[in-house]
């Protein structure tokens, strides 16, 4: 494991349907649009924006982040659209241990569509063959049906049950832990 070499550059994924890009000041009011969401936001560790500075503030510390490779962090966007539709992120990334954490936000909008399983599927195959990283795992709200069977059809296995590790409109809730390790052992 002493030779693996973890990069944490940025790159543009995409499919014939959707493309993951950098997050910029021009997508504030795309983000704000999700973000200030709540019926998007409800189930997410994420802060509802409630005006378009919060947006501009998040896209800043989003920037920050990147820079200092605590986080790689994508839009994302319909094929040659520069409309963005969500974010999808590599967090809480351990370079010792070769793990880290996923995160995904959607336009409700396009829910049901199949556009997180792509992303998800794009940022878990770039994780595992750019990054190296051996094990990646995800949260998820035991009432986020919809979240956990997309993660169950890229393979992820659930591995517990968290209790009371959320704090949802003053109530303690579950989550589930997700993971799925690499199939690439070197």
């Amino acid at each position: 494991m002493t030779n693996k070499k973890t990069n944490f550059a940025f790159k543009e994924l995409c499919t014939e349907a959707i493309q993951l890009k950098a997050i910029n000041y021009s997508h504030a009011e795309d983000i704000f649009k999700i973000y200030s969401d709540y019926e998007v936001m409800r189930f997410t560790d994420s802060t509802i924006h409630s005006c378009i500075e919060d947006s501009i503030r998040y896209i800043k510390r989003l920037q920050y982040k990147q820079r200092k490779r605590e986080i790689i962090c994508w839009g994302i966007f319909l094929k040659n659209s520069n409309k963005l539709i969500g974010t999808v992120a590599i967090h809480t990334i351990n370079r010792k241990h070769f793990f880290a954490s996923l995160s995904i936000i959607l336009d409700k909008n396009y829910w049901n569509r199949g556009i997180s399983t792509e992303a998800l599927g794009l940022v878990v195959k770039y994780a595992f063959e750019e990054l190296k990283l051996n094990r990646l795992e995800a949260q998820v709200f035991v009432e986020q049906k919809a979240s956990s069977r997309v993660f169950e059809k890229l393979g992820f296995q659930r591995e517990a049950r968290l209790r009371q590790n959320f704090l949802i409109e003053g109530k303690f809730e579950d989550s589930f832990l997700y993971s799925i390790l690499s199939p690439i052992k070197l």
